[in-house]
């Protein structure tokens, strides 16, 4: 609103002075004795006129190439950002499929740890079986031994007993068979 009124007033301006020309030039009109000359003053203003809008188009041809170059430059700094941002993407792309890559190396690498330790677990389970095994082998065989041992002490008794009798026998199969019965038992004396 402000702007219009403005213009109103800049226009009633000039049309106020345009009369006022106008007024002065029919009150006074040419005359040759005179030495005034309103044809001139008129023309004088209508050139000093053209002369102002000459200038303002000069002013706005020059703010004109000066808007130009300011949207060339932001033009180009449009396609320049946009040129980055491409690159930022094709870069990030590559880092995503390297990292994509490295992902799935290490994950194939931990499955593989995982079924190694796995099968170690499975290795070391069989070796501590085998272990448990061995140790009930080793005391079965050390129950025989002292089984043995007690067997040979009290073979070693009752030949002593005989040779201090001077009664020297030879042990049949069945005196054999006996004595193995009271050492190990009736189970293993016929095994």
């Amino acid at each position: 609103m402000k702007k219009f009124l403005s213009y109103t007033q800049t226009a009633l301006s000039f049309i106020a002075i345009i009369l006022s020309i106008v007024a002065i030039c029919v009150s006074y009109p040419r005359n040759e004795d005179s030495s005034l000359d309103y044809i001139g003053i008129i023309v004088g203003i209508l050139g000093a006129l053209v002369a102002i809008l000459v200038g303002w188009q000069l002013y706005n041809a020059l703010n004109l190439k000066e808007l130009v170059n300011q949207t060339e430059k932001a033009k180009a700094d449009a396609i320049e950002a946009k040129n980055q941002a491409e690159q930022m993407l094709r870069d990030t792309q590559v880092s995503t499929t390297q990292l994509s890559s490295k992902l799935t190396s290490i994950t194939d690498e931990v499955t593989h740890l995982s079924n190694c330790n796995r099968s170690s677990i499975e290795q070391i389970s069989m070796i501590t079986k085998g272990m448990t095994d061995l140790q009930s082998i080793v005391k079965n065989s050390m129950e025989l031994y002292k089984s043995m041992q007690s067997y040979i002490e009290k073979l070693n008794e009752e030949l002593g007993k005989k040779i201090n009798k001077d009664e020297i026998q030879f042990a049949t199969e069945e005196d054999i068979k006996k004595m193995m019965d009271d050492i190990f038992g009736n189970d293993k004396g016929e095994s």
